[in-house]
């Protein structure tokens, strides 16, 4: 099997190691309690997972884990030194993380899974470890954030959760905007109704005021022909208002969709270009045959600076030799000395040509990277470009549309708003001479009361009626400010909230922005919110429902299978068998036990359970990671039981080509030693 060379520089106790340890093989580390087997493991830990998400499951990790910390009794960064650097080197896998006194972790090649995959760890506690020993009270067996957080599973709920308070949110906009239609028809026929009853209170008011008298005769002629007048520009004036309002709110909203969609636009064709420009150069696989070679010479030279190595006792004659070498008696001596020194390699050489061969992998490792992360990308540019087409055509479609409406509106508006500002400046005087006319009418009696106090009381009615003609939408799920509120016209409202169809779900829109946080899908859903997105809504949440559900489900499987496969080979233990039930939690079968139980058993039995839910998880997630770590924890066995354990590992080494490492306290090594 290949071997996994180590270098460390500054890294918790230690200011320089480097070493190897065996893939295939169970390396053990011995040492004494501040030897520095814990900073060895932990400095692996941060070269393998380098640079994490930013993100609340994996910041609390790194935070209980002080894999960022600089200055605390358990900062990982050597105390006084300036940074700290982690080189892991296992065949063509490279990975390095540097970790400076200020600033951000830098990492190449990492993967910021192992964080939760590679290392069982006691002190500080990973969180398998936590789980395990310390679970919440609460819910002690709820394991489902182990196929939730780490699979794709957790991605798809969380665009499913906002698209759910999205999806519920837009059902009770659908209910107030058709309760606001019907009361706009209620209205209308029910201000028809009051202005029919007010005519025919004027006319009665106008044959009572005309039958007291001449002058009274003559007054109401000249009110009847005022109320004509007025009636009409008022009527006038109400309809003119709701058009005028209507065609300033869809100028409004077309405005905003051509926003957004222009910046639809804009990103999309940011794809399209990456993608063409990336289908039309190619992939071609590097030639790295000069890096072999010149690698192959850098071995050579090791091997011959190498030579043998000498044991504890030459290696203290030699330094006595290079100390004491003018006055060492009688020159025959000095000679065989010599001749000694000439017999074994040159340390300092070899070290540098080490730091050499490491740097040349490195190169070799970053041009392979570079080819497979461009190699996966031109896999993906032939739908990237067609999804990106679509996207520009659809948002065209949007801008000519919306600027089609406006054009229109641009034609008719101006000569409706003349027409409604001329009612308005003839309907003041004109309703000032008839208030005048009216009370004049009153004062010299003759009306019915009763009928002025009907019509008062219509009039006090018709003001109360609903008249407003654009509808208000604000999506509050969606974070939308008061000030963010669409005043939409009947039709754009339609448009815009469209209604609970069997339309398609959206799957292009999700999985291109899969990697978003809640907020970030917030957003974006806002942006996109006048290009017709709210049409997909029910369609995409329940198909983002079902593809968390699948990823569960996959993800449960592998983790199942591994947890009924690997006690069998545990013969000492009395569990034999770990699986996630249908709800995600935890079942253990025991042997002799009819049921399974969950979270149970001493110190012991909860350290295999840990081990098997590392190994779990390592197989779902990261099975091409070099390195399973388990630190502190195999204190807990006995040492028939952590004999028969570390044979395990040793069998599991050799079957999955892994470097597992354990560490084991032995007072006898003052510094990590490791076989």
């Amino acid at each position: 099997m290949s071997k996994v060379n180590v270098k460390l520089s500054n890294i918790g106790g230690l200011k320089s190691l480097n070493a190897e340890l065996e893939r295939g093989r169970l390396n053990v580390i011995r040492g004494t309690s501040s030897s520095g087997k814990s900073s060895l493991m932990r400095g692996l830990h941060l070269g393998v997972v380098g640079t994490v998400p930013h993100q609340d499951l994996y910041l609390t990790e790194v935070n209980a884990l002080h894999l960022n910390d600089r200055n605390s009794d358990q900062a990982l960064l050597h105390r006084g030194a300036a940074e700290g650097t982690v080189e892991v080197t296992a065949g063509e896998q490279s990975f390095r993380s540097t970790i400076p006194r200020n600033g951000n972790i830098k990492s190449n090649g990492s993967n910021p899974k192992g964080l939760f995959t590679t290392m069982l760890s006691s002190l500080p506690q990973t969180q398998i470890h936590q789980r395990v020993f310390n679970p919440d009270s609460d819910a002690p067996n709820d394991f489902k954030w182990v196929v939730d957080d780490f699979s794709d599973a957790g991605k798809y709920q969380t665009w499913h959760d906002v698209l759910a308070r999205l999806e519920q949110e837009l059902a009770q906009q659908r209910v107030k905007f058709n309760a606001w239609k019907q009361s706009l028809s209620d209205s209308s026929d029910r201000r028809a109704l009051i202005q029919q009853q007010m005519d025919e209170i004027d006319a009665r008011i106008n044959a009572q005021s005309a039958a007291s008298g001449a002058e009274q005769a003559i007054l109401a002629k000249e009110i009847q022909r005022l109320q004509s007048s007025v009636s009409q520009k008022m009527a006038g004036i109400e309809e003119l208002r709701s058009k005028v309002q209507q065609f300033e709110a869809s100028m409004k909203y077309n405005k905003e969709r051509i926003h957004a969609a222009e910046a639809q636009r804009k990103l999309a064709q940011r794809r399209l270009d990456d993608a063409e420009d990336l289908l039309e150069e190619g992939v071609i696989e590097p030639d790295i045959s000069g890096f072999d070679e010149r690698i192959s010479e850098l071995e050579q030279k090791c091997i011959d600076a190498a030579k043998s190595e000498p044991n504890q006792e030459t290696t203290e004659v030699m330094s006595f030799h290079q100390a004491r070498r003018s006055a060492i008696q009688p020159p025959e001596l000095l000679e065989l000395l010599d001749k000694l020194e000439a017999s074994f390699g040159d340390s300092g050489l070899l070290k540098a040509l080490n730091d050499e061969i490491a740097g040349v992998r490195k190169e070799r490792q970053d041009v392979i990277n570079v080819y497979l992360d461009k190699k996966r990308r031109y896999g993906m540019a032939e739908q990237q470009r067609a999804a990106a087409r679509a996207e520009i055509e659809s948002a065209n479609q949007i801008i000519s549309k919306a600027n089609q409406e406006m054009g229109q509106n641009k034609v008719i508006a101006p000569k409706e708003k003349n027409e409604y500002e001329r009612l308005q400046r003839e309907y003041e005087p004109a309703k000032a001479e008839l208030d005048a006319l009216l009370a004049q009418r009153d004062a010299l009696g003759g009306v019915s009361k009763d009928d002025l106090a009907l019509k008062e009381k219509l009039n006090k009615e018709l003001s109360t009626i609903e008249n407003t003609t654009t509808f208000d939408v604000r999506f509050s799920s969606l974070g939308m400010l008061a000030s963010q509120t669409l005043s939409l016209s009947l039709s754009d409202a339609e448009q815009l909230l469209g209604t609970a169809s069997d339309s398609k779900p959206n799957t292009g829109f999700v999985t291109t922005h899969l990697e978003k946080s809640a907020s970030e899908i917030r957003s974006l859903l806002y942006a996109n919110l006048t290009s017709g997105i709210l049409s997909s809504v029910e369609a995409t949440s329940a198909w983002a429902r079902e593809e968390a559900d699948r990823q569960r489900q996959e993800t449960r499987r592998v983790f199942n299978d591994v947890g009924s496969s690997l006690f069998k080979r545990l013969k000492f233990s009395q569990i034999n068998g770990l699986q996630l039930d249908s709800d995600y939690e935890i079942k253990i079968s025991w042997d002799g036990v009819p049921q399974p139980t969950g979270l149970t058993g001493a110190g012991g039995e909860r350290t295999i359970i840990a081990a098997t839910l590392l190994i779990a998880m390592r197989k779902a997630y990261t099975p091409d990671l070099p390195l399973l770590m388990f630190d502190g924890v195999l204190e807990n066995l006995d040492d028939g039981p952590r004999n028969e354990f570390m044979q395990f590992l040793s069998e599991y080494a050799a079957s999955e080509g892994v470097a597992v490492v354990v560490s084991l306290l032995d007072e006898k090594h003052p510094t990590p030693q490791i076989n």
